[in-house]
């Protein structure tokens, strides 16, 4: 790859350093002052399972209260298996306040762990200009910016899922479980996840496959050994609602008005309490429709869970009309085996009934796919499908990582842009995923 003049690289890395900063003080300015609401249910869960108490239940009526700060239904805000409360165990062993900083530091150690994974992935050397311009796009997205303020998951399921593909490349069966495992563990914290793992059985990938089955089998017989009733509450009451009415459910089972008053405090709405400290609710507000569930079955759709699993299974249909997947071989992993599973992971954030704006943090893949695919396309004939497939990776990149109209007021002929921006951006992003396949298997082979 031919290097920018050093006025160039200088003044990118600049712009690098100074966006990097700027995340990280916004990132602990969050930690530091907001309640950061996604993370709060996760370590309020973890709160009540250290009590003795269901982490499904809102113990806001509890003496004392164990509450996050927001939930006002009978029912918490904590969606995710049993297994998945391990980490928030120990981490609801520290006072909230630390914990919530750990987190956040975390966040971002995962945010540099996925783009060094995402560029070994696709070849592209970690001192390259690529991944400084990878990185400035990821340091300065919206996506990232929310994920930080509202402390989601979605990073640390990232690195797991490249980290399986990493360890997967040798094709070793020692390689192939560690990538089962890691797969398993996505899945545990991000049950949709599970949507992408056919595409490993597509690319004839048994042993890991059998891996993550036999790590989420184990999963499940703990958790049923170690807390059968939490457990059985999961699969017989959450679980069932989440098919029904994704995670707005009709607002029926709300706490006693006395419960809520309590917990409340007399404070503004947009003030929440937690552990004796005062914390901002919300601190960035965005658009929700990150899923092609919302986008066809509108605000409250019927049953997502079933609208989940057609979008799902069409799409999946519509990949592999387009791409017939190749069996792994041992030791080769190229960058169009990356932009296979970009586009597996493009299916589950359209698909998936919890996809929001923060879970598109998903594509930065697609960033090293584009530099990846311009330094083997130079000097070769890519013709009018290479150049229109680089052309929309780019611009479904930039539509998914601009703020969206609840940031700033987007002129009137775009506004219809913003409202779909992210189910845009992830379609035209697995849409250049494949049609750069098919550009790329005209090409000749490269040494």
């Amino acid at each position: 790859m031919r290097h920018s003049p050093l006025p160039l690289r200088a003044l990118l890395l600049l712009a690098l350093a100074v966006a990097v900063l700027r995340l990280a003080i916004l990132g602990l300015g969050f930690a530091r002052y907001g309640l950061q609401v996604d993370f709060s249910a996760y370590y309020t869960a973890g709160e009540a399972a250290l009590a003795g108490l269901s982490p499904y239940v809102n113990q806001a009526g509890h003496q004392p209260p164990i509450w996050d700060g927001l939930c006002f239904t009978t029912f918490s805000r904590f969606l995710y298996p049993p297994a998945s409360l391990l980490p928030f165990l120990g981490l609801a062993l520290l006072p909230y306040a630390a914990a919530k900083l750990l987190w956040t530091v975390l966040l971002l150690a995962l945010g540099a762990a996925a783009l060094a994974l995402s560029a070994r992935l696709a070849g592209v050397p970690l001192r390259s200009q690529s991944l400084a311009v990878v990185g400035l796009g990821l340091a300065v997205s919206w996506p990232l910016l929310l994920s930080l303020e509202r402390g989601q998951i979605d990073l640390l399921t990232l690195t797991l899922l490249l980290g399986a593909l990493w360890a997967g490349r040798a094709q070793t069966r020692g390689n192939a479980a560690l990538a089962g495992i890691l797969w398993a563990a996505a899945i545990i914290l991000k049950p949709h996840t599970l949507l992408a793992l056919p595409f490993l059985l597509l690319r004839r990938q048994w042993v890991v496959a059998t891996s993550a089955a036999a790590v989420l089998a184990l999963a499940f017989a703990l958790s049923s050994l170690v807390a059968p009733a939490v457990t059985h509450e999961y699969l017989v009451t959450v679980a069932p609602r989440l098919a029904r009415h994704g995670d707005d459910p009709p607002k029926s089972d709300l706490l006693p008005r006395e419960t809520m008053r309590k917990a409340l405090a007399g404070l503004p709405p947009q003030v929440a309490s937690k552990q004796g400290r005062l914390y901002r609710r919300f601190g960035l507000e965005f658009d929700q429709r990150g899923s092609l569930v919302w986008a066809v079955g509108g605000e409250a759709p019927a049953r997502p869970g079933t609208l989940s699993l057609i979008l799902w299974a069409a799409l999946s249909g519509l990949v592999l009309a387009c791409r017939r997947p190749r069996k792994d071989e041992p030791g080769r992993f190229s960058v169009e085996d990356l932009a296979w599973w970009q586009a597996g992971l493009c299916v589950v954030l359209l698909s998936a009934p919890l996809t929001w704006a923060m879970n598109l943090v998903w594509l930065v893949p697609a960033g090293f796919v584009v530099a990846a695919r311009q330094a083997r396309w130079k000097g070769q004939a890519p013709g009018w499908l290479g150049t229109v497939s680089q052309a929309m990776a780019i611009f479904g990149l930039a539509l998914a990582a601009v703020p969206d109209r609840f940031a700033w007021a987007w002129p009137a002929p775009l506004g219809w842009l913003s409202l779909y921006k992210y189910v845009l951006g992830a379609t035209l992003c697995a849409l250049a995923m494949v049609a750069g396949s098919w550009v790329d298997r005209a090409l000749p082979e490269v040494d």
